[in-house]
């Protein structure tokens, strides 16, 4: 690469990329007739291109380092692009829109910066480990049916089905949370029996002590605060993360701003909504801890006839099977005779009962946890961790904030620093000299 040399005449060769703005400048402040028309014609159209590049990298950094900032008024505006930028962008990540550059492209790295797909793999892990681990003793039923976790949850019932590899991050942020025990069917009556023999009332013999089923309702849903909890201070870091980075992006190179936001509104933010995060949690969960609410009248007694109908029916086909093993094969769909249906179903009578209607209260109990814990799930995914925190992300900084703010606030917050003014007033002297010789360039190569 070839360059005019100054004064003396001589040709010499140089490269203006390693060259200062203001070197390059002079030299072409002294172009030299010497050098020959020609030479003059093969350098310039290079040396063009080159003090444009940097005449547009130097005007992109002044451009990150935002207007000048000298009256109130000045810095009033700065501050007020800012909130609308952020409020924009705020609103863009919680609602999945990822097209603004700061959320990168398709396969970028900027997996922070995607908040709303964030949480909804944290909600997806959140809602198994409740289904999973959520439970103090998981029973393991005797007549063999599916567990609640494995009729949810579709890698436990299926041994091929895997877990699904987006997810597995998210799943080990809960991976401290112990498996429940398990405790068989039988056991677990024996247990309720002598209980229920401790605690008897005034009920009917044979029905059920409704107050013996709450409380085992009460030690089921034991793991459902921790879990609910560590759900919680995992989103906050989710949208905490994605505050921060916003706000380095928005603001830019201009570090003392950055700080102030972040320590007079980020920071305040968040440690308000802890606070509310834990009462909104424990306002949730009260009813299921102390077991005083009872569920949905009708929702409730359709689920316990459907799991009662259900076990019956399997006894049935038991006692069909071990009492008429023909009835199993096909004989052109010829049926049993009235005495033998008689027969079936004093048999399923004649099963072993519990004097305090102690199947009933698993029955109960089991679907009372059940239906509960997807109202439980929702409602701290949407009532708490939704209305409490993500909606309110885009109040952290709105534009009303600075409308009104005293000059001294102002200051405070948005006066340029000693660094940013001589960054600007560098650039600004490196601009004029790269245009004056750009200029001169130009109309040489014209002449």
């Amino acid at each position: 690469m070839t360059s005019i040399s100054g004064a003396s005449g001589w040709c010499s060769p140089i490269n203006p990329l390693k060259t200062a703005p203001l070197h390059i400048a002079v030299r072409l402040s002294n172009l030299s007739p010497f050098c020959g028309i020609v030479a003059l014609q093969k350098t310039l159209p290079s040396l063009i291109r080159e003090i444009d590049a940097n005449l547009s990298t130097r005007e992109r950094d002044l451009k990150r380092l935002g207007r000048p900032r000298e009256e109130a008024e000045d810095l009033r505006v700065y501050l007020l692009d800012i909130a609308r930028s952020f409020e924009r962008l705020v609103r863009d990540g919680v609602e999945g829109r990822y097209s603004n550059e700061f959320f990168g492209g398709l396969y970028d790295g900027h997996e922070v910066r995607k908040l709303r797909a964030r949480i909804r793999r944290l909600n997806t892990a959140f809602y198994v480990t409740l289904v999973t681990k959520g439970v103090d003793r998981k029973i393991q039923w005797s007549d063999g049916r599916h567990s609640f976790q494995e009729e949810n949850i579709p890698w436990m019932l299926d041994e091929d089905e895997e877990i699904p590899e987006y997810l597995v991050p998210y799943l080990e942020f809960f991976q401290e949370f112990p498996e429940p025990q398990v405790v068989e069917e039988g056991n677990l009556h024996h247990e309720l029996e002598q209980l229920a023999a401790t605690n008897q009332g005034t009920e009917f013999p044979g029905l059920p002590n409704g107050d013996l089923g709450f409380q085992l309702f009460r030690m089921q849903v034991r793991p459902w605060a921790r879990i609910a909890e560590s759900y919680l201070d995992q989103i906050t870091m989710f949208a905490r993360s994605f505050v921060e980075e916003l706000i380095t992006h928005v603001i830019g190179s201009d570090k003392r701003t950055t700080r102030a936001i972040q320590g007079n509104y980020v920071d305040v933010f968040f440690e308000n909504k802890h606070a509310m995060l834990r009462d909104k949690l424990q306002e949730i969960l009260r009813p299921y801890a102390e077991a005083y609410v009872p569920p949905i009248d009708f929702e409730f007694h359709s689920a316990v006839l459907s799991r009662t109908t259900k076990r019956q029916a399997e006894r049935v086909a038991d006692v069909l099977e071990e009492n008429f093993p023909v009835l199993f094969i096909d004989r052109g769909g010829r049926s049993i005779t009235r005495d033998q249906v008689e027969h079936v179903f004093a048999s399923v009578e004649t099963s072993p009962h519990s004097e305090f209607g102690i199947e009933k209260i698993v029955d109960m109990t089991e679907t009372h946890f059940q239906i509960s814990l997807r109202a439980f799930a929702q409602n701290v995914v949407n009532l708490v961790a939704e209305n409490c925190l993500i909606s309110d992300l885009h109040s952290i900084l709105i534009p009303s904030l600075f409308v009104r703010m005293d000059e001294d606030r102002l200051k405070e917050l948005a006066s340029e620093s000693e660094d940013i003014r001589v960054q600007k007033a560098t650039l600004q002297h490196k601009i004029s000299i790269l245009r004056e010789g750009l200029l001169k360039c130009r109309h040489s190569r014209t002449s």
